[in-house]
């Protein structure tokens, strides 16, 4: 009876343990902040093959909100870049997004800038998408106030390509 209730004690004490971040059996959804990370390394490892950085001018108007499905279907301007190593824009890309703090949004905003970055075979690894502010972004599908950083690259940078 002892070692049945010292089995059970046992059990309901490693049930309510909580899990480790890096723990494969972990179930909890990564955050865009860890999206982020893993972001990094996927550029360390070289499994990132394209990087694509897509637009809509914020001048067109539209009547309902611009989704990121949307804008990867109906972008006026695309960006393209298969060549990684080495690439000026790449690296631009990923000390921006480096540098980008998310916060959970509980609505996903309208988008005018979108990033995918894609593996071998053209899988999605990662994709960000912004509002015209920079202020609001859509993290692998979940909604996130973030930090300028990855906007002002982009204005600065990249919308000049598309004028």
């Amino acid at each position: 009876m002892n070692i049945f209730v010292g089995c059970l004690a046992f059990c309901a004490f490693a049930a309510a343990w909580p899990a480790r971040a890096d723990d494969p059996q972990n179930k909890v959804a990564p955050t865009p902040s860890d999206k982020i990370k893993t972001l990094g390394l996927l550029f360390e490892r070289r499994e990132v093959k394209q990087v694509e950085l897509i637009y809509i001018p914020t001048n067109i108007l539209t009547r309902t909100r611009i989704s990121p499905e949307w804008l990867d279907k109906n972008f006026l301007y695309k960006l393209v870049v298969k060549e990684i190593p080495g690439s000026r824009i790449v690296e631009g890309f990923r000390t921006a997004v480096r540098k980008t703090v998310p916060t959970p949004l509980t609505e996903r905003p309208d988008v005018r800038w979108g990033c995918v970055v894609r593996g071998p075979g053209s899988e999605k690894l990662f994709s960000i998408y912004l509002n015209s502010s920079g202020e609001e972004a859509v993290i692998d599908g979940e909604p996130a106030k973030v930090s300028p950083h990855l906007h002002k690259w982009l204005e600065d940078e990249i919308a000049r390509c598309f004028q």
